[in-house]
């Protein structure tokens, strides 16, 4: 889920003088002091106004907020399956040729005035493997992520150097980032936003291409614990054209796998993850039993910008083949309806075989 800070884009009264933005049918200068105007229209707002208001402010959150601010990392539920989105030195560290694909739809059934979705949705898809002449492991990814009128599309390279550390893993990695975005403002007219405001419509379609960079490092013990810790757009580059930065954010993830005692198959994961931009602090917390290690289920609990809410996992692993489904119930902070949010991890590792190396000696008995 994406936290973005309200913005408002501003043109100017040609009767007050005063900055204003015009979302005419929804607004008409108020009197007092921001305008000594006095009108029987703007007096009383009814109910049907007052929904659309509603409304407006939830898509300006979700959307436009960021224009003039900066873009907050999309918040996964399943991140202990996708680990390398926020963490390239997770790059390469499972056993095999690992492809992950996620979908992600938030606030299922939440639809704008004109019924169109503005819900965001998030697609991921990721590979890595290990490559022992590079001494660490490679990888990439290609993530969609559309809130309203706004989209993002991210390609990341990544490499990771591995190195023995105790009874361990330590990778340690960097990740170039290419971000892709677009504003389309034309998908808020029809009565959501005033056509005839020459600030939006000099917005209507932007795109930008910018270029970032992201490190981080991963210690593991199998069957154990891991720890990891990245920074996240460390440039953060300014994109121009649609007038917003890319934020700064640091990662910290941790988990733990306890088996049960005296119930040797079954296990209990507890993990949690938070990102902090220097301002918003968000995360999860979550603990998974599992079962065999093939199947699992458990609960989570999220904290977003003063928004809770508890995500339900469930899932199952066949051979070299895993899927998990979330779904997260909103318990504060929804203010509008909507079904909740659902999301669909499938992973397959295509498994490497090491390689065993010929023993040499030199005692000449063995020539």
């Amino acid at each position: 889920m994406k936290s973005h800070r309200i913005s408002i884009i501003s043109s100017t009264c040609c009767i007050c003088n005063q900055k204003n933005i015009t979302f005419n049918p929804l607004f008409q200068p108020l009197p007092g002091k921001q305008c000594n105007m006095k009108s029987s229209k703007t007096k009383k707002v009814d109910k049907i106004n007052w929904m659309k208001i509603r409304i407006l402010f939830i898509i300006i959150a979700i959307g436009i907020g960021n224009l003039l601010f900066s873009q907050q990392l999309p918040l996964i539920t399943q991140y202990m399956f996708t680990a390398m989105s926020y963490n390239p030195g997770v790059t390469g560290t499972s056993e095999g040729i690992n492809v992950t694909g996620l979908a992600r739809q938030q606030w299922i059934g939440f639809k704008d005035q004109n019924g169109n979705s503005s819900a965001p949705q998030t697609f991921y898809i990721m590979i890595d493997a290990p490559l022992r002449f590079l001494h660490g492991g490679v990888g990439g990814s290609i993530m969609q992520d559309n809130i309203g009128s706004f989209s993002t599309v991210q390609v990341k390279l990544d490499y990771a150097y591995h190195m023995d550390l105790s009874a361990g893993m330590l990778g340690i990695g960097a990740e170039a980032v290419v971000e892709n975005t677009k504003l389309d403002m034309s998908k808020w007219k029809n009565g959501i936003i005033d056509s005839g405001d020459p600030l939006l419509q000099a917005l209507e379609k932007q795109t930008d291409l910018v270029v970032d960079l992201s490190v981080g490092g991963f210690y593991k013990v199998p069957d154990k614990y891991y720890i990891g810790i990245s920074g996240l757009n460390l440039i953060q580059t300014h994109e121009k054209k649609v007038n917003f930065r890319l934020r700064r954010t640091f990662t910290l993830t941790g988990g733990y796998y306890w088996p049960i005692p005296n119930q040797p198959a079954f296990e209990l994961q507890p993990s949690a993850i938070l990102l902090f931009d220097g301002a918003a602090l968000q995360g999860n917390v979550d603990a998974i039993v599992m079962y065999n290690k093939k199947i699992w289920g458990g609960l989570s609990y999220r904290y977003q910008d003063g928004v809770a809410s508890i995500p339900v996992l469930v899932g199952m692993t066949l051979k070299s083949f895993k899927v998990g489904i979330s779904y997260d119930i909103g318990t504060s902070g929804t203010g509008f309806n909507n079904n909740g949010s659902i999301e669909i991890m499938i992973n397959y590792c295509f498994k490497i075989e090491a390689e065993k190396l010929r023993k040499t000696y030199k005692n000449t008995r063995f020539l």
